[in-house]
């Protein structure tokens, strides 16, 4: 159950990007609980011990300790740079969880099917936009020379595709490169 669960959450990483903060946020705080579930459960905890995740906990020390310097030698911005150092911590912890959660490969391939079919149905909507000056909602960009799609209001679509093709076709041409051998 719990297995399904993680492969869900994976999946819906990349919608989850388009509807905005609240659920992209909140899909990462529950696959990292999930992580911690799983770890304690399981009393699986090397990931602790890897020497990746020393050096990125040793860097969001410096970053949450750099935001309280700030904060103490110019407070007139209140703790919001506090706040924003300290949630970085979900993102470490994300980069993790992908490992310690997807231990199979057909489960790892459920996940990437998925967001290949999610990056269809943007890239389509990409060309309707482009052709019919609006997306498949009915949005229109507030600058008719750029592509909005989903995103409503943010031109950040070709980023969003630049980085989840790039991860699908990365594990494509594995695969490919794979099976000839």
């Amino acid at each position: 159950m719990l297995n399904r669960i993680n492969i869900f959450l994976f999946s819906i990483l990349p919608i989850s990007l388009i509807t905005g903060n609240l659920l992209v946020n909140l899909n990462i705080i529950l696959i990292n609980f999930s992580m911690l579930y799983f770890s304690l459960k399981n009393n699986d905890w090397d990931w602790l011990k890897d020497k990746l995740f020393k050096i990125l906990i040793f860097f969001y020390a410096f970053i949450v300790l750099n935001s309280i310097y700030n904060y103490l030698i110019d407070n007139s911005l209140g703790l919001d740079g506090i706040y924003r150092s300290l949630s970085f911590l979900k993102f470490i912890l994300l980069a993790f969880a992908f490992n310690v959660l997807i231990k199979k490969i057909s489960d790892f391939e459920k996940i990437i099917k998925s967001w290949f079919i999610i990056i269809l149905i943007v890239i389509f909507d990409v060309f309707f936009e482009f052709s019919f000056g609006h997306n498949l909602l009915g949005f229109k960009s507030l600058d008719y020379t750029r592509i909005i799609s989903f995103f409503y209001d943010e031109n950040v679509v070709g980023g969003y595709l630049l980085t989840f093709s790039f991860l699908i076709c990365t594990y494509f041409l594995n695969k490919d490169l794979v099976n000839k051998k």
